[in-house]
């Protein structure tokens, strides 16, 4: 007789690969602002502007009341899925065990998905509106906050990165930029990372940046090229201007007979990602070999 996954073997999957994607290489997750346990299919963030406080001109004055700019911002969460057909007897057994091959493979599936769409969100258009049924028109990336000029990846450029975060001030802490291969490659090229004299982490000996100029650097290939194909966005964000609700999430597994007692593993989760500050984010269009 073949064997049966039982409720307990379902629960104990479950919490692998939620503990996978947790752990996994998702570059995104922790450097944005997270509202999670989220019912239903949308989740606004809260747009706030720069106030000016006022001065107490008079002990018994009337209190006078700040007009800070402010708008809701709206995430639209979508189900994505990461299914999978097993049918050798041993391998249907070791799906609990965080080694298992085809588990960390799911796991990794998904989130590898939250960082494309968490930096199309950042460099797209973020919607808008009072409630999730009076959403405005669209909001794109201000032509500011995208740098187009020509050439490769530099310090030079992640500098105007820096410089226009710190004229939006944003905050100083929790910001993060998103380089390649390729990129990381030009930047370990540059004196400031071979001279002593500059660099006191030892990135030669590592081979990769952790921090730098005021921000945590991270590398991944997930970074979209530009709407012409041809150059990568490298982007960089403070954390409070991104924004991602999820939804719940599903694990289930069943024996199929359609297709010979192979054991099918499904995994759901509903996910979306906005720009909640336009000004704490900014792209990089740079050249690739």
């Amino acid at each position: 007789m073949a064997w049966e996954p039982e409720v307990g073997f379902k629960l104990a999957y479950a919490d692998t690969f939620e503990a996978l994607y947790e752990q996994f290489v998702t570059y995104t997750r922790d450097a944005m602002y997270f509202k999670g346990n989220v019912r239903g299919t949308s989740q606004s963030f809260e747009n706030v502007g720069n106030g000016r406080a006022m001065p107490l001109l008079t002990r018994n004055s009337d209190t006078e009341y700040m007009s800070t700019p402010q708008q809701k911002r709206w995430a639209v969460l979508v189900p994505y899925t990461a299914n999978e057909i097993i049918d050798q007897e041993d391998e249907m057994r070791s799906i609990t065990n965080p080694e298992s091959a085809f588990t960390r493979s799911l796991a990794g599936s998904l989130a590898r998905e939250i960082d494309i769409q968490a930096f199309a969100a950042a460099i797209g258009s973020a919607s808008v509106g009072l409630n999730e049924r009076t959403l405005g028109t669209p909001v794109p990336l201000p032509a500011a906050q995208i740098d187009t000029t020509p050439g490769r990846f530099s310090f030079a450029k992640s500098k105007l990165a820096i410089k226009a975060l710190n004229k939006a001030r944003a905050w100083k802490t929790e910001r993060c930029i998103f380089i390649t291969a390729e990129q990381l490659d030009d930047v370990l090229g540059e004196e400031q990372m071979t001279s002593r004299d500059y660099n006191t982490v030892r990135v030669l000996m590592e081979g990769e940046i952790a921090t730098y100029l005021g921000m945590t650097w991270k590398t991944t290939e997930e970074l979209p090229m530009n709407a012409a194909g041809t150059r990568r966005m490298v982007i960089t964000w403070q954390k409070m201007a991104m924004g991602m609700a999820e939804g719940l999430t599903e694990h289930d597994m069943e024996r199929s007979i359609l297709k010979n007692q192979a054991l099918i593993l499904y995994n759901k989760m509903n996910f979306g990602m906005v720009r909640i500050q336009d000004n704490g984010v900014f792209a990089n269009e740079c050249d690739e070999s």
